[in-house]
């Protein structure tokens, strides 16, 4: 019987082992989501401002050159780009959202797995 105890012991301390190594997995990547989506986010910012940029100096030039219709194209054309990279924006950070609850989920199942079995564990060692 006490064979049968250890095995026991021995099988549930590979498994709490496991699945906590595979909870230090899930923050790992969650950290390395987090890190990506903020990456992302520095860019098409960057990208906006640039725009942003571009078309005050284009904007600038047209009125110089009192081309009203031109400078009418030129801020469309800037509106259209402009749209673009917000729309890519809202994407990522739905992307993002949708990942980091994905993980969430995986993470507490997890932990209902651990709780599960501490407590099986306390109910062996009692009986």
């Amino acid at each position: 019987m006490n064979d049968l105890n250890d095995i026991l012991e021995s099988l549930h301390n590979d498994k709490v082992i496991l699945l906590r190594e595979q909870l230090g997995a899930i923050d790992k990547q969650e950290a390395e989501r987090l890190s990506v989506d903020e990456q992302i986010k520095a860019q098409l910012s960057e990208s906006i401002a640039e725009i942003r940029a571009d078309e005050l100096r284009v904007t600038q030039e047209q009125e110089d050159s009192g081309s009203a219709d031109r400078e009418r194209d030129a801020r469309i054309t800037f509106l259209f780009k402009r749209l673009d990279l917000l729309s890519r924006l809202s994407d990522e950070m739905r992307h993002c959202w949708n990942d980091y609850q994905k993980l969430e989920e995986q993470k507490r199942e997890m932990q209902r797995e651990l709780t599960s079995l501490d407590q099986r564990q306390e109910r062996t060692n009692a009986a």
